[in-house]
């Protein structure tokens, strides 16, 4: 393909961030004119800024692995995981499992 792999890019990385911040903001200003019916659209802009703003001071320091730190800590912080099983591998196999066994 011809394409090269770049170095890492601190400042590009930084701005970015900043751009996604200003976005953010600017989509939970939009959902609040909106009213009740955007809560969800301001939810989810609200937890863009707050996680960019997280990786945003790991981003200032111009070190790629620590931006990935910061980045797998949130993860492992956010990661939503299914519930433990509660059935017996026997009645497992005759029920099916039904929808909604799995929260998001």
């Amino acid at each position: 393909m011809g394409d090269t792999a770049k170095g890492w890019e601190g400042e590009m990385v930084c701005a970015w961030l900043e751009r996604r911040i200003a976005a953010a903001r600017v989509d939970q200003i939009a959902a609040d004119r909106k009213g009740y019916s955007a809560h969800d659209d301001y939810d989810k802009a609200a937890a863009e800024e707050w996680a960019c703003r997280a990786v945003q001071a790991a981003a200032r320091k111009g070190d790629q692995a620590t931006v990935a730190a910061r980045l797998k800590d949130l993860w492992g912080k956010t990661t939503i995981r299914p519930p433990a099983p509660t059935t017996t591998a026997a009645s497992n196999a005759t029920s099916a499992p039904t929808s909604g066994s799995w929260r998001r």
